[in-house]
Parts: structure tokens; C-alpha cells; sequence
């Protein structure tokens, strides 16, 4: 805020001038008063000593010769001048000839006069004869230095006239910078100021000039400004609207995603069906992502033609909008209908066909709709069904707050260190024997209560709590096993093999505790054959450490004795549902016997799984198997004590 009392800087210039000005007349008038009394007096004095200097001749014969008298008056001749207060003559003794005062004299002209002394001499041989003391008046001396001062006054005066005069002038001479600041404090871009002010070659004129020269600028760079800035604003405006559209829609598919579906759903009622196309990964894989990228532009493509409002949500999911107003029956029949034209329909890519088929979920319109089709979805997948549609009877929710459950009790398991291995005993049947354990993970609940794999396994491993269950487990069983003689078999899944991390980790526990020659890898069978290529790279990694192979429920799924040789095993262990009924049900029984004889041809070791009586472990042993478990045998738990020497009942 500007300061009511604020002087200007025009007039602290002038009073600074002024000031300095003052300064140096007031100092230089006081050193000429100084001089000028100096000199007055000292002239005075001159005249006083000439007086004394024509007496002393005079004086100093009468002395020489002793004629006192003449010398006292020729002394006081010296009274006839108006100026002599007062005279005397001193002999060298201090003795006084003579002394006498003027009528002028008086007690205040005296104490005021100049006093003024001169030494009488013999002029022959230079002897003071006498001393000469007389009392000047000082009235000459004061008028002239009176005078004096006030001729000084005077020319203080004048001077100071001429300041005032020379501010006045400077002042005028200075009013049109007072104008040109005016002016620009009014100042604003494409507004002209007019200083009303001619220009010319002197300082003013050529500020002004500046100025207006300044204005030209600032107008000329604000149009530029100005003409940037429109740019920019269409530049944002361009890039807003396709930001807005990529947001909106699929930059490959050109489709609304699913943002914009969950806008439109809150804006308006319709159905919905999400479709999901089976084995994308494998068209990726055969034909490549250029392939795969172009089947979804064209199926997306496909579903639009056919007179649907198509969403693309992410990967190979669309979402399909339906009449809210289609019963339930209806929309479902209308998402199987498509279902079939869509697998009726061949896809080229570079003149190879390609069939495609899908799942779909479907859901009438209801809140939370887009979560429920996506529930229906995968319930159809579960249940290996083409389509089904969303209903409270299907019991979806309570599957997925239970599946969040599990999850979140895995997650606090491993944080809490509740992730614990029970170990069920492996016979050897020969020697009644405890030689091996099967690593079985288990989890404890806060209350105390152990959960078998059964009830969280399957959701760990469709969670981000799988690949560190194995990791954990491979930790449990190196600690445990580091120090004992047994061997120890450990569940390990084509994903576990498949994850880096994973894979790394687990070879480091078991190279760490040096149980290389004592671990056995349990691998299922179907995931070794699908993933034959990468299993087997980590078969023969562990096997460089001494380390043994088993194939996991042998007798189901593929079955092929042509991949127990692909996979170099050394275990084969049979089949639960095999081995229960092998008392009971002749095929069953032949099945087993094929295949111990099948493996003892190929010197691979058989375990018979799922001993749960004196019966059946008679019957494994008549057979040939090399190895047997079950709770006939021992059931899962804590590892408490050395088994070493103990043997099976």
C-alpha cells in the first residue's frame, strides 16, 4: 500500500540538492566570517604598531640620554589619536615612567581594546631601554566585521532566492515525468496512451518516445500472446476430446469400454449379457497376437452387424446390451442363439480359417447388474456350460464372499506364520519301513481350527496367495528335512514350474539345506503333458541335484505310458479312485496290476495312494507295488519324532 506522506523522487533529489547547497554556503560563510575577523584584526593591529613604530625613535634618544621626561611626553602625544585608550612606558625593571588614559577611555572600551606592546632600544647597541604598552580601541574593528556579516546576510539571501528560483525551475522542468507516470500507472495492453507531450531529441522527448515505442511492443507480443493462446485452447480443446474418446472407447475395436457401459447403466435400464471367447490364449499362441488382435476387431465387428450394442470390457470379454423388457427365458435363449451364429461363423486371417467359440453369462436388468452377468459367466464356466443367467437360487454371491474369506485367511495365515506341513507316513512295503513323507500344507485358522487343502486350495490358486504357498511350504519342509534320513515328496504344480520366482526359490531352499538327493517333485500327470517342454527343463535341473520325479494320480486323466516316458519318472503313484475299489471291482484291479507290471518293466517304483485297510495293503503287496500310503499306514500331522527305526503296524 502506497504511502499517503511519501515523497516523490523528483522532489527528494531537489531537497538533497537543496540541502548540500545550504550546507556548504552556511560552512563557507562561517570560515569567511573566521578569515575576515582574522584579518580585520590583524589590520587594526598593524595601524596600532606604525603608531608605536614613529614614537619608539623618538623615545629611545631620550632615553639613551636620560631625559625620562622627554620620553613620557613625547608618549603621550600618542593620545592625540582618537583610537588610543590608553598608553605607558616600562623601564626594563618593571618600574612605570609613565602611564595615562584617553577622555574616550573606559572601564568597557578596555576590557574590549586591542592591546598592543613595542620594545624601546638603544638603536646602537639594540638594549631594551623601555617597553611601550598601549590600548588600541576595537570600535573600527567591530563596525567592519559588523558590516561585513551583513553584506553575508545579504548574499544569503540572494542565494537562497536563487534556489528557490533554481526548484521552481527544475520542478517545471520535471512535471512531465510526473505526467508520463500518470499515464502508465493507467496503463493497460491495446489501450493507447496519449502524454500529450511533444517528442523531441531532449530527455523528455526521447522517453516519451520509449514509451510509445514500449506500447507498440507490448500491444504487438499481447496479440501474439493472444493468438498462442486460442491455439493452445484448441490444441487442449482437440486433445480433451480424445482423451474424452479414449477413455470412452477401445483404441483397436473402436468399441464403447466398459466405463462407458457402467455410465450407461447408471443412466439407463437394459439387460446384459458378458461373452468370453474360449482358448483366446491358444489362437494367440497358434496364430499370433496380430491374429488375435484382429479376431477381436472382427468379432466385435461380427456382434454390432448383428444388431447388438456391443461393449469391449478388457481382453477377450464383450458385454452385449438386451431389452430390458426380454423375460428371462427370452434373453437367455437370444445369448445361446448367438452363441451358435457365432461358432457358425468362420473368421479368415490371411486365408486361414479360424473358428471361434464362446461362454457367456447373461443377467436381466437389476442393480449391480454388470457384476452379477460377470458372476453368471463364470458360474457357466465352472459348470462347463455354454450360457447361464444369473439367479439367487445359483447361490453365486455366497461363493465369492466365501472365496474373499479363504483369500483373506490366506493372506492373514502367511502373515501370521499359520501356514504349517503335516507329513503322511510312505511304507515300504518290503521292510515295513517309514522311508518317505508326502508333504501335505495345511492352514490354522484364528480360532485354532486346521483347514485342509480341499477348502482353500483351489482358491489360492485362482488368488496372488498361490506362488507364495509353495514358496513357504518348500521353506517348511528344507527346515525340517535338513536334519533327517528320510525322503520327503512335495507337491509341485506346472504353474509353480512355470513361475521364475517360484521355481528359483524352491531350488534355493532345497540347495540351502542340501536335501537335493532326498526331495521328491509329485507332478500330475495332465499338467506334465501339457506343459511338456518347461517341465521337462525342470526335470532335469532337479535331477542334476539328486533329486527324484514322481507322476501324482496315475490312472486317471491321460493315462499314457508314453508320457511317463517323456517325463523320465522314477514314482509312479496310482490313483486313489484305483486303488479304493481294487476289492471290489475286477477292472480296477486289472488296471493297477497293468500298471505296476508296466512299471516295474521300466524300473519305476510304485506307490499305492489311499490305503485304508489290512485288506487293501494285502492286496497292493500281493500285486507287486514297491510302496504304500493311507491312514491304514498313518495319517497326516506334525512331524513330532525321529520315525527312522519305527516300523509300520
Amino acid at each position: 500500500m502506497k504511502n499517503k506522506f511519501e515523497l516523490k523522487l523528483s522532489v527528494k533529489i531537489l531537497a538533497s540538492l537543496v540541502a548540500a547547497i545550504a550546507l556548504s554556503l552556511a560552512f563557507t560563510a562561517y570560515k569567511v566570517d573566521l578569515i575576515f575577523q582574522a584579518s580585520s584584526l590583524k589590520s587594526e593591529k598593524a595601524k596600532g604598531k606604525l603608531l608605536l613604530d614613529n614614537a619608539a625613535f623618538d623615545m629611545s634618544v631620550s632615553l639613551y640620554l636620560g631625559l625620562n621626561s622627554e620620553a613620557a611626553n613625547r608618549m603621550m602625544e600618542l593620545l592625540r589619536n582618537d583610537e588610543v585608550l590608553s598608553v605607558a612606558l616600562i623601564l626594563p625593571d618593571g618600574k612605570s615612567i609613565a602611564k595615562a588614559s584617553s577622555n574616550k577611555a573606559s572601564k568597557g572600551s578596555l576590557a574590549e581594546a586591542i592591546k598592543i606592546e613595542k620594545n624601546v632600544t638603544d638603536t646602537i647597541s639594540g638594549k631594551v631601554l623601555a617597553t611601550i604598552v598601549m590600548e588600541y580601541s576595537n570600535d573600527n574593528y567591530n563596525l567592519l566585521v559588523e558590516n561585513f556579516r551583513i553584506a553575508m546576510n545579504k548574499v544569503a539571501l540572494v542565494s537562497l532566492l536563487v534556489l528557490a528560483l533554481s526548484l521552481l525551475i527544475v520542478r517545471r522542468l520535471l512535471r512531465p515525468l510526473d505526467i508520463i507516470a500518470e499515464k502508465m500507472r493507467l496503463y493497460l495492453p491495446g489501450k493507447v496512451i496519449n502524454f500529450g507531450i511533444k517528442e523531441s531529441s531532449n530527455e523528455i522527448g526521447q522517453i516519451v518516445s520509449a514509451f510509445k515505442k514500449m506500447q507498440e511492443n507490448i500491444d504487438y507480443y499481447n496479440t501474439q500472446l493472444t493468438h498462442i493462446n486460442e491455439r493452445l485452447e484448441q490444441k487442449v480443446d482437440e486433445k480433451t476430446a480424445e482423451l474424452k474418446h479414449n477413455y470412452y472407447y477401445d483404441r483397436m475395436t473402436k468399441l464403447p469400454k466398459r466405463v462407458k457401459l457402467s455410465e450407461d447403466l447408471e443412466q439407463e435400464e437394459f439387460s446384459l449379457a458378458i461373452l468370453n471367447l474360449d482358448a483366446f490364449k491358444e489362437i494367440n499362441d497358434f496364430y499370433g497376437y496380430a491374429a488375435g488382435d484382429e479376431l477381436l476387431r472382427r468379432v466385435g465387428m461380427w456382434i454390432l452387424s448383428s444388431g447388438y450394442r456391443v461393449y469391449r470390457l478388457s481382453g477377450d470379454e464383450f458385454a452385449i446390451a438386451f431389452d430390458s423388457n426380454i423375460r428371462a427365458d427370452e434373453l437367455l435363449a437370444g445369448a445361446e442363439k448367438l452363441l451358435t451364429d457365432l461358432h457358425n461363423t468362420v473368421f479368415f486371417y490371411d486365408d486361414e480359417p479360424i473358428h471361434v467359440s464362446a461362454t457367456c453369462g447373461v443377467c436381466e436388468s437389476q442393480p449391480d447388474i454388470l457384476n452379477k452377468a460377470d458372476m453368471a459367466l463364470h458360474h457357466a464356466k465352472e459348470s462347463k456350460r455354454r450360457a447361464c443367467i444369473y439367479s439367487k437360487e445359483l447361490n453365486i454371491e455366497e461363493k465369492y464372499r466365501r472365496n474373499m474369506e479363504i483369500s483373506s485367511l490366506i493372506k492373514d495365515a502367511l502373515k501370521n506364520d499359520r501356514v504349517v506341513v503335516h507329513y503322511q507316513p510312505i511304507v515300504e512295503i518290503s521292510s515295513m519301513k517309514i522311508t518317505k513323507y508326502e508333504a501335505l500344507i495345511r492352514i490354522i485358522d484364528k480360532n485354532g481350527s486346521i483347514l485342509a487343502p480341499s477348502e482353500f486350495l483351489q482358491v489360492a490358486q485362482k488368488g496372488r496367495f498361490y506362488a507364495e504357498l509353495t514358496r513357504r511350504v518348500s521353506e517348511l519342509i528344507c527346515k525340517e528335512f535338513k536334519h533327517r534320513k528320510e525322503s520327503v515328496t512335495f507337491n509341485i504344480s506346472a504353474s509353480d514350474i512355470l513361475n521364475p520366482a517360484t521355481a528359483s526359490a524352491i531350488l534355493k531352499n532345497i540347495r540351502d539345506a542340501n536335501i537335493g538327493d532326498r526331495i521328491i517333485f509329485e507332478i500330475l500327470e495332465s499338467e506334465g503333458v501339457e506343459n511338456i517342454a518347461e517341465v521337462s527343463d525342470f526335470i532335469i535341473e532337479v535331477k542334476k541335484m539328486g533329486a527324484k520325479i514322481a507322476v501324482d494320480d496315475f490312472g486317471t486323466g491321460y493315462s499314457n505310458f508314453e508320457n511317463i516316458l517323456k517325463l523320465n519318472v522314477d514314482f509312479l503313484k496310482i490313483d486313489g479312485s484305483l486303488i479304493r475299489q481294487i476289492n471290489d471291482n475286477k477292472n480296477a484291479r486289472a488296471i493297477v496290476e497293468t500298471i505296476v507290471s508296466f512299471a516295474k518293466k521300466l524300473n519305476i517304483a510304485v506307490v499305492a495312494e489311499f490305503v485304508s485297510g489290512a485288506d487293501i495293503f494285502e492286496t497292493v503287496k500281493e500285486i507287486g507295488a514297491e510302496y504304500a500310503q493311507g491312514y491304514y499306514l498313518g495319517k497326516p500331522s506334525v512331524m513330532r519324532v525321529d520315525h527312522n527305526h519305527l516300523s509300520a503296524r
